[in-house]
């Protein structure tokens, strides 16, 4: 596992540390009047789901865990976990809701998804991916069509690609 420094933090960046595997979700790096530089984390535990804040000094060596990313099509639920079929060999995974955070609200039958791995468990749903239906309008962008034409995204796919972008939906007017 490659070492970085406090330094090149990045929100998402894995990290293993002494007590487990933790997931960064917000840090910013402090350079006071008086003293050393720090860098302030907010980590989320990857098992867990609980998040926690943790100060490391500017330049501290960590370990960053390398995460493989698997293609998965999500088939159903069963129970409280969530069952995902690898696109390559066609093996079925039971996924627990933890592991999906946010992503579990929105899921929805035969939609794709790119699985994070760390020594073969399931650690954290890196995007998510539309069903096998065409969530697009009907008419293409920059095509001269009558407002007739067209029909609006339903609500869910609008969720699907707010988790995939990362940003909030607007409101409608």
């Amino acid at each position: 596992m490659p070492a970085i420094t406090t330094n090149d933090l990045k929100n998402g960046i894995t990290l293993e540390l002494d007590n487990g595997l933790f997931q960064v979700v917000e840090f910013q790096h402090v350079k006071p009047g008086k003293g050393g530089a720090f860098v302030r984390t907010k980590l989320r535990n990857v098992k867990t789901g609980n998040v926690f804040d943790r100060t490391f000094n500017a330049g501290v060596r960590v370990e960053q865990a390398l995460l493989e990313k698997k293609d998965m099509q999500f088939l159903y639920r069963d129970g409280n976990d969530y069952v995902f079929m690898d696109t390559e060999n066609y093996d079925q995974l039971h996924v627990a809701p933890v592991a999906l955070g946010d992503a579990a609200n929105y899921m929805v039958e035969n939609s794709t998804a790119i699985i994070a791995f760390y020594q073969g468990e399931i650690v954290s749903v890196v995007r998510l991916g539309g069903g096998g239906q065409d969530w697009n309008h009907r008419s293409t962008r920059g095509s001269i069509s009558d407002a007739s034409d067209t029909e609006p995204a339903p609500t869910r796919a609008l969720f699907l690609a707010t988790i995939a972008s990362g940003r909030r939906p607007r409101e409608p007017a």
